[in-house]
């Protein structure tokens, strides 16, 4: 048995109106896309869930399986080997040395405290949602990371 962790989610809808999903999932050691036959919208996994695989089918790199051939697990939590593989949202501690980061680069007192009062708004709504519904920073604070992730000055880590 094979044992990953999904990393994103995609669903879709066959020719034959048959639901799939397509997943990204990684483990240790590799990061594979899978192709999941016959899986609900509503049925796991979710982006942070361990998955498990049966079997694997792979026809010229491309690989698949049924949903039946696959187990859903408990979302990596801290502490599992896998967890450090999911992207995780930016602490509020991170977000503020950033800002403060920012401002630096800024003279105007006025524009200052505007820039402040719109980061010290956002960051409690923008750490709860996803950026996307599917593979781009879909995970709980995605679109705090992709707002974070499209600032043009240095990361502070």
């Amino acid at each position: 048995m094979l044992e990953y962790l999904c990393t994103s989610r995609a669903n879709g809808i066959t020719k034959n109106n048959s639901p799939y999903c397509t997943l990204k999932c990684a483990n240790l050691e590799e990061t594979i896309n899978i192709a999941v036959w016959d899986c609900a919208p509503e049925a796991g996994p979710k982006p942070g869930q361990v998955v498990r695989f049966h079997t694997i089918q792979d026809r010229d790199g491309k690989k698949s399986c049924n949903a039946r051939d696959m187990a859903t697990g408990p979302m990596a939590e801290e502490g599992h080997p896998f967890y450090n593989l999911m992207p995780h949202p930016i602490n509020r501690e991170l977000w503020d040395k950033t800002i403060a980061n920012l401002l630096t680069f800024c003279s105007h007192q006025k524009l200052m405290g505007i820039i402040q009062d719109f980061a010290n708004k956002l960051y409690d709504p923008y750490s709860k949602y996803p950026a996307a519904s599917g593979m781009h920073h879909a995970f709980q604070g995605g679109l705090l990371n992709h707002i974070y992730q499209g600032h043009p000055l240095p990361r502070l880590r």
